[in-house]
């Protein structure tokens, strides 16, 4: 807007008025350039948003960056998955939603080699934990099942505290199971795994032929009858 006259070939104009940063953004009060957000703690929040926003990344990404003597913390939003790693060591996790897949990866360096977690649930729930400094377990509470490594010894387990299951100690060199060991029936299917049964009727013992097994480590021998 024109307020002045023309002396001598020069116009004075009044500049018009520059309207405060807003909108995530605030006037630092030092400098007085604007800058993302407000000061730590300032109470009023000049940078508070006053309505919903997006910014399209159009292929590129966005990355948050904290750099200390010889590493790289980053959080990096990019159009495919969110991470947040380490630099240079390669420690991180990795954040990826799609329409068929929710997975989380977790990337670590343990003793010297590297080593990577992978969770894949696209219509379940499942679950990686470290239950105490000497157990870990995989479990999907959705289908109710655990798998337990304690101490070295895997423990197949339903997901109600110890429960029933299969353990396998390589330590005692012992595979045990809490319930009935089950195995391919010749007859019927699937049945229970016996070691027998009491008949009471008149028999022949077989004399061309037996059973070999081994017990203790010794060959054993069992009659047949006929």
């Amino acid at each position: 807007m024109n307020y002045g006259a023309n002396f001598t070939g020069v116009t004075f104009f009044q500049a018009a008025a520059v309207a405060g940063a807003f909108n995530g953004t605030s006037i630092d009060a030092a400098t007085k350039n604007v800058q993302l957000g407000n000061d730590a703690g300032d109470p009023t929040m000049p940078a508070g948003l006053t309505k919903f926003v997006e910014i399209p990344l159009l292929g590129f990404w966005i990355d948050l960056i904290d750099q200390a003597v010889g590493t790289l913390n980053r959080i990096r939003f990019q159009a495919n998955d969110i991470r947040m790693d380490e630099i240079p060591s390669g420690n991180g996790i990795v954040w990826q939603c799609t329409a068929a897949l929710m997975q989380q990866q977790i990337n670590s360096l343990v003793a010297g080699v590297a080593a990577t977690l992978q969770l894949n649930s696209p219509g379940g729930s499942i679950a990686f934990q470290t239950e105490n400094s000497t157990n870990i377990s995989i479990s999907d509470f959705v289908k109710n099942w655990s798998l337990l490594l304690q101490l070295g010894v895997m423990h197949f387990r339903d997901n109600n505290g110890a429960g029933n299951g299969l353990i396998m100690d390589p330590v005692a060199n012992d595979v045990a199971s809490t319930g009935t060991l089950s195995t391919a029936d010749p007859g019927a299917g699937s049945g229970s795994w016996l070691l027998g049964d009491v008949v009471v009727a008149a028999s022949v013992l077989d004399g061309t032929q037996y059973l070999e097994t081994k017990v203790n480590g010794v060959t054993r021998k069992i009659a047949l009858i006929t």
